[in-house]
């Protein structure tokens, strides 16, 4: 019971003045899982016929450490999927406004050299005329 009276406070301790970073969720996962698993362990090793709750500590906290890691892992690799689809989806969004931008220019270019265009045409008789005259003028024919 002594030896979990120091073991307890030093995880306590370790866990509570951690890295100023922010750990990973896998540094978390085995964090929480040793501290859990040692506590666990020195319980289950001080209940049993041994009563030696050091070693069900040190057996606990490294089963509690890895299983913890292996939930933290799984948690970190579902939230990169997670970004990546959404750098993606981002990436997809954005060719597809650049591309709109592109047909909006194009589409007034195009208007533009129409509206031109448009000033050049002639009317059917215009064209009636040039076509009977051959493309010289008229006689003036007195009358």
């Amino acid at each position: 019971m002594r030896t979990f009276l120091v073991v307890v406070p030093a995880l306590a301790f370790i866990l509570l003045t951690g890295c100023q970073v922010a750990p990973s969720k896998t540094a978390k996962g085995a964090g929480v899982g040793a501290a859990g698993g040692a506590l666990a362990g020195a319980v289950i090793g001080n209940n049993t016929g041994s009563g030696n709750s050091a070693s069900g500590a040190a057996i606990g906290g490294a089963a509690g450490a890895l299983a913890g890691a292996a939930v933290g892992l799984v948690q970190e690799m579902k939230e990169r999927s997670a970004q990546d689809q959404l750098a993606q989806e981002r990436a997809y969004q954005q060719e597809v406004a650049r591309k709109r931008q592109e047909e909006a220019r194009l589409n007034e270019q195009l208007n533009e050299e129409l509206a031109i265009a448009q000033g050049f045409r002639i009317t059917d008789a215009e064209l009636g005329d040039a076509q009977r005259t051959d493309g010289c003028p008229a006689p003036a024919w007195p009358n």
